[in-house]
């Protein structure tokens, strides 16, 4: 599913749920405003990032662990298992 958002028959951005992609288009007088241009420099450095971790993790997943330099993000990172639980019938300690 794709959205698309006109103004005077011009796009000014599109979203694709399907492919999970953002396009945005700048109007030229937002061009030369620093905020704006400070601010794609900093997005392209975070999809470096991500392209660089995602290269990193498909050689081998346990690198991403050394990768991300947040700890807070790692339980983003990996899917939880429900089945794991905290009950004595999984306890190390039971023989």
């Amino acid at each position: 599913m794709v959205y698309a958002l006109f103004k005077q028959g011009k796009l000014l951005a599109e979203i694709s749920i399907s492919e999970g992609v953002v396009r945005l288009e700048v109007v030229p007088e937002k061009i030369n405003n620093h905020d704006v241009i400070a601010k794609f420099e900093r997005l392209n450095v975070l999809r470096q990032e991500m392209e660089r971790m995602d290269a990193i993790a498909q050689l081998h997943p346990a690198l991403l662990q050394r990768c991300v330099k947040t700890a807070a993000l790692l339980p983003y990172s990996f899917p939880t298992n429900e089945d794991e639980g905290l009950g004595m019938s999984s306890s190390p300690l039971e023989y």
